[in-house]
């Protein structure tokens, strides 16, 4: 109550600094576990079928260290053009390495490519990847994740805070365990987490890309059913006029087009 204006600033500052630095640590663990499982199998069975993908997750942290910076400095880093299929792609390389998961990859014809951080988009893809796997039951369970990339066009508040324009829409669906409806309103939080180990800071880095990015994330998940995540991302000719959104953005529930809260 004491602080400045300017003091204020300076402390959010600080603060969100530090959630995405330990949101990056949390996203270097499991590059790291990708990296070493290569390497492990290379070196005990003499086995590098896995090597390539170890390289892969090398790039990516070193991707992730430049989107620290890019932070810290305030933005969203090096922005290239993009085919969103290559983003996710290349996500499912290196989030779902070894997993035994079925694993769908839909990609619709004519998909506009995006403007964003690579890297950082990257984060996010692995992030969902990854939850959606470590969320699976144990066998006999039959785990599957199925990705859906497509072009859509919204209304003024179909979805909520993010205007009425074209967009390129992620869909990530599983058939894992669900989220309890008391959890689902706090995934987002900062250090939420319903895992032993876990850090509760997947989601809340995603949110936060996602959002600088110009687009929205949403959810929704059935308890013994799956979950579904949506990102929505504005298109490159949107993107290069400045981000197509109005106010902040709240993570949103929903279920096929339709939006609540």
């Amino acid at each position: 109550m004491n602080l400045t204006p300017e003091e204020l600033v300076k402390a959010n500052r600080l603060e969100s600094l530090g959630l995405l630095a330990s949101g990056v640590a949390h996203d270097f663990n499991n590059l790291l576990t990708t990296i070493l499982a290569g390497v492990s199998l290379a070196k005990d069975n003499r086995d590098t079928s896995a090597l390539g993908d170890s390289e892969h997750a090398c790039i990516a942290a070193k991707g992730l260290t430049r989107q620290l910076l890019a932070f810290a400095k305030g933005g969203v880093g090096t922005q290239t053009v993009v085919a969103p299929g290559d983003i996710v792609n290349d996500s499912l390389k290196l989030a779902a390495a070894g997993s035994t998961a079925e694993v769908a990859l839909e990609i619709a014809e004519n998909v506009h490519p995006v403007r964003v951080d690579r890297a950082q988009i990257l984060q996010v893809f692995q992030n969902l990847v990854v939850n959606a796997l470590q969320a699976m039951p144990p066998p006999p369970h039959r785990p599957r994740l199925h990705i859906h990339v497509s072009n859509t066009s919204l209304a003024d508040e179909q979805i909520p805070l993010l205007a009425a324009g074209d967009y390129v829409e992620f869909q990530v669906r599983d058939n894992a365990s669900g989220i309890a409806p008391e959890n689902l309103p706090k995934i987002f939080d900062p250090f939420f987490t319903t895992k032993k180990h876990g850090t509760g800071l997947g989601l809340a880095t995603v949110l936060s890309i996602v959002r600088k990015h110009g687009g929205q994330i949403g959810v929704d998940s059935s308890v013994g059913v799956g979950t579904v995540f949506t990102v929505y991302l504005p298109p490159r000719r949107r993107a290069d006029r400045g981000p197509g959104t109005q106010g902040s953005h709240a993570p949103f529930r929903h279920r096929p087009r339709v939006v609540h809260g």
